[in-house]
């Protein structure tokens, strides 16, 4: 079905239309692989948390697993599944409805949000509890709505895609930077005002390594960030693809 004639036949308001459109997304993301590359990334941290004695090395690398696949592996992945469209002539079906870039961002990061969730959750809960569960959940979907808009909006503005491999790099470096901060590597205050390190606190149960308290403050950037990407990728789109 045309995504078209989906909003035509979908039930009218905001919600039921981002609901048949994250169900599209998943069968997308079924029918290219994506959701089999999610379980290899899945098997590999959760041998290597296996094989970490309980303490600190497994819950600093728990941290790191996720904040790496939300930050890197959704990055590529949402900018991979945009690329796809793209070849397949699928985002034009959305040029003809006055909001569809607008439900088609929202749904898209709920997608993700939902698979990064879960994928997360599977790390998580063997082998940490319930213990900090709803900051950890909160830190999952900072982390994805920081990093998915950002990815879609490079993948809408670059043609090729070597051309968007060598600029990720260039804009994935400031996500990168609060580790070296959060465990040890480098101190600098710098690169706590980055809304990475926000959402490693988050993942780490809100607390900060550094200051030895919850440093709820660092979670600001975070927040007015994600809001903030959110709202400049659908108007980007909006604006971009329908050129």
């Amino acid at each position: 079905m045309a995504a078209g004639e989906f909003f035509l036949q979908a039930a009218p308001g905001f919600l039921p239309k981002c609901i048949r459109m994250m169900h599209m997304d998943f069968r997308f993301l079924v029918r290219q692989g994506f959701l089999l590359a999610y379980g290899v990334v899945l098997l590999v941290y959760f041998a290597v948390l296996t094989l970490l004695p309980p303490g600190p090395a497994r819950s600093g690398f728990l941290v790191f697993a996720v904040y790496s696949d939300t930050a890197i592996v959704g990055f590529f992945f949402s900018a991979a599944m945009m690329f796809l469209e793209k070849d397949q002539n699928l985002l034009v079906n959305w040029y003809v409805l006055p909001a569809g870039f607008r439900y088609y961002t929202c749904a898209r990061l709920v997608t993700f949000s939902v698979l990064s969730l879960a994928i997360s959750l599977c790390l998580y809960l063997p082998f940490m509890g319930i213990r900090h569960i709803t900051g950890f959940s909160a830190g999952v979907f900072a982390s994805v709505i920081l990093n998915i808009p950002v990815g879609m909006m490079l993948a809408a503005k670059v043609k090729k895609l070597l051309n968007f491999l060598l600029v990720s790099v260039l804009v994935l470096l400031p996500q990168m930077l609060p580790l070296l901060d959060y465990f040890g590597v480098y101190r600098h205050r710098g690169f706590r005002l980055l809304p990475g390190y926000g959402v490693l606190l988050l993942l780490g149960g809100g607390q900060d390594p550094i200051a030895g308290g919850i440093g709820s403050w660092y979670v600001i950037p975070t927040l007015v960030c994600s809001a903030l990407f959110t709202w400049c990728c659908g108007r980007y789109l909006d604006r971009k693809l329908r050129k």
